[in-house]
């Protein structure tokens, strides 16, 4: 097995209709099922399935 080389801690918020970030704020994306409203609404945003 591989040594560890990084690692990193990612947050969600809000199940599928929330939003991800990581614990350093890079990440920091709405998340949004493909093809809702919400999904239409939001210029940033991720299939909660990523």
């Amino acid at each position: 097995m591989s040594e560890i080389l990084y690692s990193s801690t990612v947050t969600t918020y809000g199940g599928v209709e929330g939003k991800v970030q990581s614990s350093d704020g890079v990440i920091n994306m709405a998340t949004a099922i493909p093809g809702t409203n919400r999904d239409e609404e939001l210029e940033q945003v991720t299939n909660p399935e990523q």
